[in-house]
């Protein structure tokens, strides 16, 4: 079971810390510092809202301005409040599931900085926050902090706001969830707590159903924000940051897959958190009222094309893409047709096994070819592909992002035809290029069953390694990991 309690809309945030005292209904203060439509404050530099947010007009983020409240921005963090001795290890993989899901989250750990533990809690609730998280575990009880600061502060708001609150509980007497816990672990004799859903995370399951949770709330929170931009959503997706809530865009979903230690390769539990919550994207961008979506950031290549698999153009209608360099890939409507004044089968292998089950495509679309790591994934590939093939540029240099909708559609085509060729065999896809065209690729494969490859140098020779396997026609499970840990 789970539990967010909902209110109204509201808009904007405090920029300035306030004070307020230890009693637990004490109410905050705060001077509200303006802020563009995309959620930065106007006093900072280089807010880029009608680069990378929307064309909100003057009228538009005026009617958003009056809406403003002094501790909830629908864009802010949620507040994971935890008793650090026993309750650090389950915090860890809630913070890192909301942040793959999309939910930027303040967390002591990542965001505190040195000084007086209170204060800085304090003010991290009185700058503004989307939500708040309640980590129920037995020794929250001994926790002061939680007990009479954090806890009285998020059920306040919830009760008063549209600030959302979740209980993720991590109770179980007699191998079943403790609901009546939280109420007892926190002194509160009036049962408030019972009457919230509560998410038993405890269970994968329930570690699941929180994340769906608290993202639905969040994003319908943002539909006045979404509708003033003319129904673009803004998504960031990053898979080697730390994720710390200062690594915050103003993007209603900012997608923060666990970095790995090491290497090249994505991080497998990062991937495994990610794909649990792969299912709800779509649905969550059509919540917020969203029609397109402009995305941003950078991510491994396989994550990006994922992505994309999970934005498809039956469901978004338009996607542009911002890369690292400031270029902008744009799709609508889908272009389907093969143009091959753009790319061209460099090379074809047909294998003629009669039990090969997968096709695979070498997408390799920068000025220089590599193609050292795909003749050995040929190679050694336990069970042969029925076929196989090479696509490269038809043109020397680099591609143009004017043609990005082109350059996607034609890719998309040469996946889709071989695998139509072969029965829809699994496609097994092998990515170099930029960033800013895998998810305009991607949502052009809804109908193929794919696994996608990452590229990694960190052995004797460089690879392709499967990192991920998509099955759009899976509703429950589009996505999945294929690393280990």
């Amino acid at each position: 079971m789970g539990m967010i309690a909902p209110a109204g809309l509201a808009s904007v945030t405090s920029s300035s810390k306030a004070a307020w005292t230890s009693a637990p209904t004490t109410v905050l203060s705060a001077t509200i510092a303006p802020r563009s439509a995309c959620g930065r404050s106007l006093a900072a530099p280089a807010c880029r809202c009608a680069a990378i947010a929307c064309d909100c007009t003057d009228d538009a983020r005026g009617a958003l301005m009056n809406q403003m409240d002094e501790t909830f921005d629908p864009i802010g963090p949620h507040f994971l409040s935890y008793r650090q001795q026993d309750g650090t290890q389950v915090t860890d993989e809630i913070m890192w599931r909301l942040r793959a899901a999309g939910v930027l989250v303040w967390r002591d750990a990542a965001d505190l900085s040195p000084g007086d533990t209170e204060t800085r809690l304090e003010e991290a609730l009185a700058d503004g926050l989307a939500g708040g998280i309640l980590v129920i575990t037995e020794d929250v009880a001994n926790s002061r902090i939680v007990r009479e600061l954090e806890a009285p502060r998020l059920i306040e708001l919830a009760a008063h706001s549209s600030f959302g609150l979740a209980i993720a509980n991590d109770v179980v007497a007699w191998g079943e969830p403790d609901y009546g816990a939280p109420d007892r672990l926190l002194g509160r004799d009036d049962g408030k707590l019972a009457g919230f859903v509560q998410d038993s995370v405890a269970s994968p399951d329930g570690m699941r159903q929180l994340v769906e949770r608290v993202r639905r709330l969040r994003v319908r929170n943002l539909r006045e924000r979404v509708a003033a931009c003319d129904g673009w959503l803004r998504l960031s997706v990053q898979t080697r940051n730390s994720g710390a809530s200062v690594d915050r865009t103003g993007a209603a979903l900012d997608l923060r897959v666990r970095p790995a230690r090491s290497g090249r390769l994505p991080d497998a539990t990062g991937l495994r958190y990610f794909a649990d919550s792969a299912p709800g994207i779509a649905d969550a961008v059509i919540d917020a009222g969203a029609s397109k979506v402009r995305l941003s950031g950078g991510a491994h290549l396989s994550v990006a094309l994922a992505l994309g698999v999970l934005l498809p153009t039956t469901r978004i209608g338009r996607i542009e893409v911002l890369d690292q360099y400031d270029q902008t890939w744009s799709a609508g409507a889908p272009a389907f047709g093969a143009e091959p004044d753009l790319l061209h089968v460099a090379e074809e292998h047909i294998t003629g096994a009669d039990d090969a089950r997968a096709v695979a495509v070498y997408l390799d679309l920068m000025p220089m070819p590599n193609d050292g790591a795909w003749l050995a994934l040929l190679d050694q590939v336990p069970t042969p592909f029925a076929a196989a093939v090479h696509v490269r540029p038809a043109a020397d240099g680099m591609l143009d992002p004017g043609r990005g909708a082109a350059l996607a559609g034609t890719a998309a085509a040469v996946v889709r035809e071989l695998t139509y060729r072969h029965a829809g065999a699994e496609a097994h896809i092998v990515y170099r290029g930029p960033f800013g065209l895998a998810p305009l690729i991607g949502r052009l494969l809804n109908t193929v069953r794919g696994v996608l490859y990452e590229w990694d140098d960190t052995g004797e020779s460089a690879r392709y390694v499967p990192t991920l396997r998509t099955s759009p026609a899976d509703q429950s499970r589009p996505v999945e990991t294929l690393l280990h840990d």
